[in-house]
């Protein structure tokens, strides 16, 4: 007999996916490889104070891509409330914003 309440045995790559969606997944792997290789790129040919600048900015992207998402979430859980004809339930909103 399976126990119901037995917890769901799933992978880092599947709940990753379930977690962010297929966009923010795809954007976060995108933006940190970009990340490395702008960093790659700066710590083998720059020099002077422009390399630091050109790190910053390179360390920053998948962060920025977390930032938007966070965004859009928040927006997302906002439309809701907006459209809802009776109080919508707190599951709906955390859907949103998670």
């Amino acid at each position: 007999m399976q126990d119901d309440f037995a917890p769901v045995q799933q992978s880092s790559v599947a709940w990753l996916f379930d977690a962010l969606g297929v966009q923010y997944t795809v954007l976060l792997l995108l933006a940190g490889l970009i990340g490395f290789l702008i960093a790659l790129a700066v710590v083998l040919r720059g020099r002077g104070p422009m390399a630091a600048a050109a790190l910053l900015l390179a360390v920053s992207l998948p962060l920025l891509v977390g930032v938007y998402g966070a965004f859009d979430g928040a927006m997302e859980s906002l439309f809701v409330i907006a459209q809802s004809t009776v109080a919508p339930r707190p599951s709906e909103i955390a859907a949103g914003v998670s």
